[in-house]
């Protein structure tokens, strides 16, 4: 429950976007609160030196807290060292009190982390949970607080008062803007020549700090910046495209099927209308995998023309008789015409994978996806493999985002038998069918953008043209 209440307080949080000025003089201010913390901390507990040289690291924070009865909640930020590895990282932090008691403060405090695992841990974003009695006055604080630790906590009291027992969680993450890190601003990993613009100098060591993708960190050594590696998105997407028809069977009146030749197609085409729901991460630095899962609504009007006596001799049906004749030699002497309107409904899921990569302005993606779909058409699963290359330029929009323009080709293959019955105009007759059908252009041009409002949030539309297919698809993503 506490975790629940911290995380909506959480979300109600943000900060606006600092100059590369600003941000200079924000690590500065931070670098000399955490010296003074530790120097404070140090003349009251001299062993301590001791505990900081020998861990792979430690966190100092300065944190303002308001406490009414029952709620109380604080901010706050620090800096992150690691004495191992020799590098620097800014820290957002967060309270969130429920319980007794009053407090209007400010403290500092300080964290040894003694082990790798556990400082790895922590700078991948943590929440800290305790309970317990606080109390300060002045300078000098107490923490008699319970809770499983892997860390040893101290805190400097700034001033103010005050007098709690709480249940208290804190939320401490890595603050991206002040921090050196190779996140990039757009949907695609970028190799960027000037990293200055961003308010970080290509003499800093920039770091990466999530799972995903595998060897990140070597290639932002190289200078790459990249995506968020997780990603959840809802897409539409719209169809219309000439087909194929081939290998037609009919029956009548539910007694199977057997091929027929002499049979002529027009005005054979289909439009879908799908939604889908994907999950995507990056696995290596210019390699994403993702899984879609939707719906799919469609119509495939079409018309088949058979001619009724070239029926008959096909199926060896004997129309000599003067009475009693089987019922298929209605169709003798006749052309049949024959409308479907093929309306069919289903659902798709679906494996994929992005090949991408930017210099500068400028990228190239190739995505390839492969799709099965169960629609009640048709007597089997459908499977379509699509692979859309293109290649576009970026363009800063400063404080609204990034915008990516592309273009490319799309080839898609898609092939389905579908099945149904329909009457015979002035007939007793259903025709009973089986057609097998195929998108009849493979391939066609492609134009479209993609906006990174942000590094967590992006929307894209593309517009498919030429050849007999055209499309329009808009995605809308979010990044973690």
């Amino acid at each position: 429950m506490l975790k629940m209440v911290l995380i909506l307080v959480f979300l109600l949080s943000g900060c606006a976007t600092m100059t590369k000025e600003e941000i200079e003089e924000k690590r500065a201010k931070l670098d000399l609160m955490a010296d003074e913390t530790v120097a404070a901390l140090i003349k009251q507990q001299p062993e301590l030196q001791q505990e900081l040289d020998n861990a792979v690291g430690y966190a100092i924070g300065d944190i303002k807290i308001t406490k009414i009865p029952v709620i109380g909640a604080g901010f706050g930020e620090g800096v992150l060292f690691d004495n191992e590895r020799d590098e620097t990282r800014y820290l957002k932090i967060k309270r969130l009190d429920l319980g007794g008691g009053l407090a209007a403060r400010s403290y500092k405090v300080l964290l040894i982390l003694p082990e790798r695992e556990r400082f790895d841990d922590f700078k991948e974003g943590q929440y800290l949970y305790n309970k317990g009695a606080e109390a300060s006055a002045g300078a000098s604080a107490k923490d008699s607080s319970e809770g499983k630790r892997d860390y040893q906590f101290y805190l400097l009291a700034d001033g103010g008062a005050s007098a709690t027992v709480t249940a208290r969680a804190m939320k401490i993450s890595i603050d991206t803007e002040l921090t050196p890190m190779a996140e990039s601003k757009t949907s695609y990993p970028t190799l960027h020549g000037n990293l200055e613009e961003d308010g970080i100098t290509s003499e800093e060591p920039r770091v990466w700090e999530h799972k995903l993708p595998f060897f990140a960190q070597d290639v932002v050594d190289m200078g790459f910046d990249l995506p968020l590696p997780y990603g959840i998105g809802i897409t539409y997407a719209y169809i219309n495209q000439d087909l194929i028809l081939t290998d037609l069977e009919v029956g009548f009146n539910g007694n199977g099927t057997k091929p027929i030749e002499f049979v002529s197609f027009d005005n054979a085409s289909a439009e879908n209308n799908t939604v889908q729901l994907m999950a995507d991460a990056w696995v290596l630095p210019f390699m994403n995998v993702f899984a879609v899962f939707g719906a799919i609504d469609g119509n495939a009007p079409l018309e088949f023309t058979i001619n009724g006596d070239d029926w008959l001799a096909q199926s060896g049906t004997d129309c000599s008789k003067p009475i009693l004749n089987p019922p298929l030699c209605a169709v003798q002497g006749k052309q049949l015409t024959v409308p479907v309107d093929a309306e069919y409904h289903g659902t798709n899921v679906g494996i994929g994978t992005v090949i991408a990569g930017g210099w500068g302005d400028y990228f190239v993606a190739i995505p390839i996806t492969y799709v099965v779909s169960d629609i009640d058409i048709a007597d089997s699963l459908i499977s379509a493999f699509n692979v859309a290359p293109r290649i576009g330029k970026m363009f800063d929009l400063q404080d609204n985002g990034q915008l990516s323009v592309y273009v490319g080709g799309g080839y898609l293959d898609v092939e389905m038998d579908i099945t149904g019955s329909v009457p015979v105009p002035g007939t007793d007759l259903n025709i009973d069918y089986k057609i097998h059908q195929e998108n009849k252009d493979k391939w066609n041009a492609l134009i479209g953008e993609n906006w990174d409002i942000n590094k967590h949030w992006s929307w894209t539309a593309e517009v498919g043209f030429a050849g007999s297919r055209e499309h329009f698809i808009t995605a809308l993503t979010r990044r973690y």
